[in-house]
């Protein structure tokens, strides 16, 4: 039976390690809800709330720290991992680790990672970004070309490693 009109989450691409991750900030995210509710039943405990800026911080954070939970929440309710022994050997797939030089001859390496995982400073390149994007299906020895709003930069693939 089909699904007509029904909106089907699309599965979220996964690393075990960034799906461990996620986990562990869902874990931490829950705690510190709980430390949140202590602050803020102490605050409410010292009296007049409109002049408590203890009070509303801690209000604040939890709201914030509610929204991740609920968004980790949907993650890990959707999530498919990536399975590096699935993965064709020579192939940039999601969990590739690639290094290339670009067009100033400038060689760079990272891990390509679903969305929920990127993080450039830490070596992680989402699949969906023009990189990820022109990287994905290539083999070691190609060339590509990643075209942003304001540029495209050509980029030779020296190493994938699964």
């Amino acid at each position: 039976m089909q699904n007509k009109g029904k909106n089907v989450p699309q599965k979220i691409l996964l690393t075990k390690k960034g799906l461990d991750d996620l986990k562990k900030e869902y874990e931490d995210k829950k705690e510190k809800i709980i430390k949140l509710n202590d602050d803020i039943n102490r605050a409410r405990n010292e009296g007049d709330l409109s002049e408590n800026g203890a009070y509303s911080a801690a209000i604040l954070e939890k709201q914030v720290n509610e929204s991740r939970i609920a968004e980790l929440m949907y993650i890990l309710d959707n999530y498919e991992i990536v399975e590096h022994a699935n993965l064709k050997s020579n192939i940039v797939q999601i969990g590739s680790f690639v290094s290339y030089i670009c067009s100033s001859n400038t060689e760079k390496s990272f891990t390509i990672v679903g969305s929920n995982e990127a993080d450039p400073l830490e070596g992680k390149i989402s699949i969906d970004s023009p990189i990820g994007k022109a990287l994905i299906g290539k083999k070691k020895g190609e060339k590509v070309v990643a075209t942003t709003e304001q540029s495209s930069i050509t980029y030779d693939i020296i190493e994938v490693k699964n």
